[in-house]
């Protein structure tokens, strides 16, 4: 058992948000869109309260005590807000919503040390708007997470879009992206998922692979990146074509373990990562290397889960349907990882980069 101190913000008890059904949907989520904590008078600064988390093991819900009360956590989620300084300047960024089973819901930044937990401690805030919400639903606090398809950035990986360099984590929906193929296309869905130090024990299979800078040649990426176990990066060489038919093909990272340069990122103790979808599945650039987008093939679908599924599906009903039929078409072709890793070695043992020409 572990406890651990963090700032956050109560922002009232919400008695009705599916308390007695024991799922994991709430319904009325949606309710917090718009609500504004703090005002010139009664800036949100003045408001930060203490809140201390309990890890109570894989076997219960882990514990929040505030106001000397301790209460089961019911539920969380990912929120994007609008932050609004006491010196009139904005900065939107991403917090969690902590909900007790005694109703009481919190608003607590991400405290992992990247750029928007670092937009908490810039200047006084005046005031925090929730402006969206990652899903349409409370997620279970404890559960057992699907190893395979799980397709995520890590929450530090730097996007490129029509305005620059972006952190993964402050892209929102209708937010472009370039795109190799398609140039700016808009983000349609976009979930985040942390993952602490008893998920990751319990679930090695998802352990960020860490991709250091330069190991798929020629520099990239620019910098090292975090990223899922089965997220595909672009092979592009005369070897791919020896081996595949085709100059270009999307690998799993997983697959080129023991490569210079990849290896399990075993010294993180917590991850966050962050899944992109378009209307197409995309290669995007990241962090100057290209890497795929979120492809809704089974595998990813049974990652997600059937309630991300559905939200996805009311939004782009015909990808969805396209997708569950197997109609769907990915941006490159997809290896296996035998062939995958087989072909990372024949890379590694003549010398030759994973990349050539971007």
């Amino acid at each position: 058992m572990s406890t651990s101190r963090l700032s956050a913000y109560y922002i009232g008890t919400y008695a009705d948000l599916d308390l007695a059904e024991g799922d994991t949907v709430a319904k009325t989520a949606g309710r917090l869109v718009g609500f504004r904590l703090g005002d010139a008078q009664h800036p949100a600064h003045s408001r930060e309260n203490t809140l201390i988390l309990t890890d109570c093991g894989a076997d219960r819900a882990d514990t929040l005590t505030w106001g000397g009360r301790s209460a089961d956590m019911l539920a969380s989620l990912h929120v994007s807000v609008k932050l609004t300084y006491t010196d009139r300047k904005t900065d939107t960024t991403w917090m969690i919503v902590l909900q007790d089973d005694a109703g009481r819901v919190f608003l607590t930044p991400f405290a992992d040390g990247s750029e928007f937990s670092e937009a908490f401690v810039e200047k006084p805030i005046q005031t925090i708007e929730i402006e969206t919400i990652t899903g349409e639903h409370y997620r279970a606090a404890v559960k057992k997470l699907a190893d395979q398809g799980y397709v995520c950035f890590g929450s530090d990986t730097r996007i490129e879009t029509p305005d620059g360099l972006r952190k993964v984590v402050r892209l929102k929906p209708g937010d472009l992206v370039n795109t190799v193929d398609h140039g700016p296309q808009p983000i349609r869905w976009v979930a985040m998922r942390r993952l602490g130090p008893l998920e990751l024990r319990a679930n090695p299979a998802i352990r960020p692979i860490r991709v250091k800078k330069g190991a798929l040649g020629h520099g990239l990426p620019e910098r090292d990146v975090l990223l899922s176990p089965q997220h595909r990066v672009l092979v592009r060489s005369r070897l791919a074509m020896r081996m595949f038919g085709t100059t270009e093909v999307l690998v799993a990272v997983k697959s080129l373990l023991g490569l210079p340069g990849f290896e399990v990122a075993e010294d993180v103790g917590g991850v966050i990562y962050v899944h992109l979808l378009f209307d197409d599945h995309e290669v995007i650039m990241a962090d100057g290397a290209p890497m795929e987008s979120l492809f809704l093939g089974t595998g990813a679908r049974e990652a997600v889960g059937q309630e991300a599924l559905e939200e996805i599906r009311a939004i782009m009903p015909e990808l969805v349907d396209m997708m569950v039929a197997g109609n769907g078409s990915p941006a490159r072709p997809l290896t296996d990882s035998d062939r995958a890793a087989e072909m990372g070695q024949i890379h590694r043992q003549s010398d030759v980069a994973l990349i050539a020409g971007f």
